[in-house]
């Protein structure tokens, strides 16, 4: 069976979670024009979202909330965050040993997807918090453009690598 263009651009972006439009030329072996062409039918029909502003525009899959929520049993009201990296290289936040470097990664690459957004409180859960950079940068996020009075982070593990714990924003 032959896989189409777009069923390809989709499957390589739901393995790397986001990618930018000249990485998928390059993996695919197609023009900018022809990537371009495929990413703006993909985004009319829903399938992609698009992160950022020129020239740090990222794509990635666009998960039906509903499934997700009916998956996690949480069918709450949500803040769609989202992480984009600049450059070719991305930059893990394990892998930067001092709490000044993890601070300014996460605060140049983790965006609020909807800027309006009516919540007084959020609870931000994350998978694992090392120093609680990320943490820390995304509450500051909600705070300062969304509004938010009051966020609390919540990690289902933390290890707390001899960094100073970030306890309050």
């Amino acid at each position: 069976m032959k896989i189409n263009t777009r069923q390809k651009i989709k499957q390589y972006i739901s393995q790397k979670k986001q990618v930018k439009p000249s990485e998928l030329g390059i993996e695919l072996g197609i023009s900018q024009v022809a990537v371009h062409k495929q990413l703006k039918k993909l985004l009319q029909e829903k399938e992609l979202v698009k992160v950022g502003k020129p020239p740090l525009v990222f794509y990635a899959i666009n998960l039906d909330k509903k499934q997700l929520e009916l998956m996690l049993n949480l069918p709450f009201p949500h803040i769609d965050l989202v992480k984009a990296y600049a450059g070719e290289v991305r930059i893990a936040q394990k892998s930067l040993s001092k709490i000044e470097e993890r601070l300014e990664n996460a605060r140049k690459t983790i965006f609020v997807n909807h800027r309006v957004v009516n919540y007084q409180s959020v609870l931000i859960i994350d998978d694992e918090v090392d120093s609680g950079a990320t943490l820390n940068e995304t509450a500051k996020k909600l705070k300062e453009d969304s509004g938010v009075k009051e966020v609390y982070g919540f990690a289902v593990v933390g290890s707390l690598k001899g960094f100073p714990v970030i306890k309050e924003v």
